[in-house]
């Protein structure tokens, strides 16, 4: 589309034309009856004329990237942490309880969720799911990558990859990177190294 589209600290997304530099539309995320907006987590994804939106406030929007018009609009009621990732007509996404979600992107349905062990201790800011040949691979603040079927959530494999040492008084285990897929090879970056 030769736009770009951020999301501002008044509680807009506003998209912009990369040429020209003129505003093409700008967008109200803010909270019915909030006064104030705080862009911590979350994030935005695009695909096929389509944005999406989710946010600490347990927001995810669905809306066309050409006009800005609110296609749908749900909320899980939880903060979400990660930026959204859209694979094969599913979002999706992990929220403040360790749990990540997919959700229709024809209609703001929840398809699968799955949990893990929380931690209490985590980053600002969590890593966004990766896809690979029909897997989610999500990484989660306990330190675990688990891949999941993209379209039961079926998991297919779990590995621990953030150990804490005896000696180290840093006990945040979260993975503060997204993972990279090379080669059939993963690599993850966990907080403690």
């Amino acid at each position: 589309n030769d736009s770009i589209c951020s999301v501002l600290n008044d509680g807009f997304i506003e998209c912009v034309d990369a040429i020209s530099k003129k505003t093409m539309f700008k967008i109200d995320v803010k909270i019915d009856g909030a006064n104030k907006y705080e862009v911590v987590r979350g994030g935005m994804a695009y695909f096929d004329n389509r944005l999406v939106f989710v946010d600490a406030y347990g927001q995810i929007k669905l809306f066309n990237s050409s006009d800005g018009n609110e296609i749908w609009s749900t909320n899980i009621n939880y903060p979400i942490l990660s930026p959204p990732l859209i694979y094969r007509g599913y979002i999706y996404f992990i929220s403040s309880d360790n749990r990540i979600f997919s959700v229709d992107i024809s209609d703001g349905n929840i398809n699968w969720s799955f949990q893990t062990i929380s931690e209490n201790k985590k980053n600002l800011f969590t890593s966004s799911p990766v896809a690979f040949e029909n897997i989610i691979i999500s990484p989660f603040s306990n330190g675990e990558l688990v891949a999941f079927l993209y379209d039961t959530g079926q998991p297919v494999w779990s590995e621990n990859i953030s150990t804490i040492s005896m000696v180290s008084n840093f006990d945040i285990k979260d993975i503060s990177a997204s993972p990279v897929i090379e080669n059939n090879t993963i690599y993850s970056l966990s907080s403690n190294g």
